[in-house]
């Protein structure tokens, strides 16, 4: 589960920064 939750955070992270 709390990989789930990094693997969605990352994914964020990455749409927000470009």
């Amino acid at each position: 589960l709390f990989f789930f939750f990094f693997f969605l955070f990352e994914r964020k992270l990455k749409l927000f920064f470009s």
